[in-house]
């Protein structure tokens, strides 16, 4: 499968008129389990969906391939991807400017417990300098206050199990470098992007809470 880079401002239509103030949705992460669900649903709400792919010696497509092969999901341009990485600044600038998304989902991680203990530079590099990235792609294309972002954030932030159930005032108790790395973005200042709506998204097996 190959990438592309065909794109379409955000509020545009085709000749019919029919997708007029479409939204537009930029997905990290998207050929992972929650990126093709989110994917799906998105395009079956009308979206155009723009998704962000790693070039590697393999194609990783296999979860959304019956949503790039499926004709109508090409009518008017619904669903593309892109090739770029969370550790590239200069690419994500390229895709949002080119994208204009009204909305971003980052579900981009790695997200191994035990590759985090392994690789915890790496971890930190993309789960969370990966995500600043984006927002300073965000301001850099001057879209504060046209995008809402979207951090998708993991129940490791708990930890060791404090309470149950566990809520939206359970103490943070993380117990691994993907958790603690999670856990210290969460908590940082952000100032500069204070117009930007950015909800995170605690995961816990499609279960999630809204902060």
């Amino acid at each position: 499968m190959a990438a592309t880079n065909t794109t379409t401002e955000a509020g545009d239509a085709p000749k019919n008129g029919v997708y007029e103030d479409r939204k537009i949705a930029l997905v990290t992460g998207i050929t992972g389990q929650d990126g093709s669900y989110l994917a799906e649903l998105l395009l079956s709400k009308g979206y155009q969906v723009h998704g962000i792919i790693r070039r590697s010696s393999s194609f990783n497509t296999g979860r959304i391939e019956h949503l790039y092969a499926d004709p109508v999901a090409h009518m008017g341009g619904s669903m593309h991807l892109h090739y770029g990485d969370m550790t590239d600044s200069s690419c994500l600038v390229k895709i949002i400017s080119e994208v204009r998304p009204t909305e971003i989902y980052n579900l981009a991680a790695q997200s191994h417990v035990k590759v985090s203990f392994d690789l915890s530079e790496y971890t930190a590099n993309v789960d969370a300098l990966g995500t600043l990235r984006i927002l300073d792609a965000i301001r850099t294309c001057q879209l504060q206050d046209k995008v809402k972002f979207y951090q998708a954030s993991t129940s490791e932030l708990y930890g060791k199990v404090q309470e149950i159930p566990q809520t939206e005032t359970t103490p943070f108790y993380p117990r691994s470098p993907y958790g603690r790395i999670n856990c210290t973005f969460l908590l940082s200042p952000t100032i500069q992007f204070d117009r930007l709506k950015r909800p995170s998204l605690a995961l816990f097996n499609y279960t999630f809470l809204v902060y």
